[in-house]
């Protein structure tokens, strides 16, 4: 089973199991118990939306186990299952930003060690979150507001992902304030420019 990095751990990783139709998450480990959990460096800020101590499964419910929600600005919904009740970060309602500690592993509900159970959702349906929050140390983070000095020729494009038709093409020192995104496309992260389109 290869390592893996992920911001969620701010370290390697071991995905022990991968997304699937039966499987709507992913799960993590590194072999550690009660290892802190970060929000992700690809997500951006957002609220905590939700807090449970309880949940079901295949039919089960599974008391004393912690499971946070947190809604970003992107439009991603992040669960994180399996931590202690007690070991308990966030609030409803608190707003978390890249790199803050929002939870602990644990070995709770229908779970047989510690490890992180990781759901992302976008417009109600459930997505791979390997692509989110894996392989994403060097990622560079932007926010709505922020303004960019372009510092390469880039492709601008009619929409956030390579099969948009491209716009214009950047020149080096144009300056452009970001006012939409981020979006996860084909293996780039997308903003909307404003007075432009997306870009990567």
């Amino acid at each position: 089973m290869a390592e893996v990095y992920s911001s969620l751990f701010k370290g390697n990783v071991h995905i022990t199991t991968p997304f699937s139709s039966s499987h709507k998450g992913i799960d993590l480990g590194n072999y550690k118990v009660k290892n802190p959990i970060y929000s992700p460096n690809k997500l951006g800020s957002g609220t905590v939306s939700k807090i449970a101590t309880s949940y079901t499964s295949q039919g089960k419910e599974w008391k004393n186990s912690l499971v946070v929600w947190i809604t970003y600005d992107s439009g991603y919904v992040m669960s994180l299952y399996h931590g202690e009740v007690k070991d308990k970060i966030v609030n409803k309602g608190d707003r978390v930003v890249v790199g803050q500690q929002i939870y602990r592993t644990g070995n709770t509900g229908h779970s047989t060690g510690d490890h992180l159970h990781c759901a992302i959702s976008r417009n109600g349906a459930f997505i791979d979150p390997a692509p989110l929050v894996t392989n994403d140390l060097n990622v560079s983070v932007f926010k709505i507001g922020d303004e960019i000095e372009i510092t390469g020729t880039q492709n601008i494009r009619k929409g956030n992902g390579t099969s948009y038709p491209v716009t214009r093409v950047t020149q080096v020192g144009e300056r452009y304030v970001i006012e939409g995104g981020p979006r996860i496309a084909d293996g780039y992260t997308w903003w909307d420019l404003k007075g432009a389109d997306w870009i990567a």
